[in-house]
């Protein structure tokens, strides 16, 4: 073999190497961007928290059963969606012909804009929208109360993460 043609080899296989980097850099650009995307979720204050990433990592922040039994109220957070929603769960099976109620507020602003509130009839369970925490500082709080005829039971004071 010839030197120029050794020559010629090295060039077609120096330029194919950096053909494959390059296509390689811009693949692996995509998949990091795509991964950045699902990672961060969108969602806002008011959201619904159902069938988005926020239920991928869920947990309970925060619980407690109302006096005699009667509900569970429970504060759900979402390290992904750094957000939190609460929840009532009756537990006396009593929903038909009654009432619960659930909210979730900042600590700082109780009657704020944020506030994320359920009232539902004839259900023995019941959700609000999130609340996306603006910082780790940010103390976000639940209270729920749940009816059985003219006997209304409330978690008072409020439970809070």
């Amino acid at each position: 073999m010839s030197v120029t043609r050794h020559w010629k080899w090295a060039v077609v296989t120096l330029a194919l190497l950096i053909v494959t980097n390059a296509v390689t850099a811009v693949t692996a650009g995509w998949i990091v961007r795509d991964d950045a995307q699902a990672a961060a979720p969108t969602i806002v204050t008011g959201g619904d928290p159902l069938n988005t990433e926020c239920m991928k990592d869920v947990v309970t922040a925060n619980s407690v059963v109302a006096a005699g039994g009667a509900f569970e109220l429970k504060i759900l957070y979402s390290t992904r969606c750094n957000a939190a929603w609460a929840k009532v769960t009756r537990t006396d099976h009593a929903g038909f012909g009654n009432r619960i109620t659930v909210t979730i507020f900042r600590r700082s602003e109780p009657q704020g804009e944020s506030r994320q509130f359920a009232d539902e009839h004839d259900v023995d369970s019941a959700y609000t929208m999130v609340i996306v925490r603006q910082d780790p500082t940010d103390r976000l709080c639940a209270t729920g109360s749940a009816t059985n005829g003219s006997t209304e039971v409330t978690v008072e004071p409020p439970i809070c993460l």
